[in-house]
């Protein structure tokens, strides 16, 4: 791993110790799960059309460790239609328009954002 990565890693760690949520993020197509730790957010789309913004919605994303999203003992990124819970609530990692459903947070791909709806 590069010094940036750890760097990088470092920082979400103690970010996390401060203000995470537990989730168990789920894929529904083969019924396997792992709980994690998350760092909350949220990202403003715009739905433009013609060059005019018709509509702008807001997802909640959650940002975990790419190490740390394992599933069946590999690591994965996230698929569409994955589910996030939190709590009592269920998110469904789902993009809005053409925008990708996921995002890694920078060059190293240390953390990934994943976009979701709340279902």
């Amino acid at each position: 791993m590069s010094k940036i990565s750890d760097a990088v890693i470092a920082g979400f760690k103690a970010a996390r110790t401060l203000n995470s949520s537990a989730i168990t993020y789920t894929r529904p197509s083969t019924a396997q799960s792992v709980s994690l730790s998350a760092l909350l957010g949220e990202t403003l789309h715009q739905i433009e059309r013609e060059g005019e913004v018709i509509d702008e919605i807001k997802s909640r994303d959650f940002l975990v460790l790419s190490s740390e999203l394992k599933l069946g003992g590999s690591e994965v990124t996230p698929e569409r239609f994955d589910t996030i819970t939190e709590g009592s609530k269920t998110f469904s990692v789902l993009a809005v328009d053409n925008e990708p459903h996921f995002r890694y947070t920078e060059s190293n791909r240390s953390v990934i954002r994943i976009h979701t709806k709340e279902t």
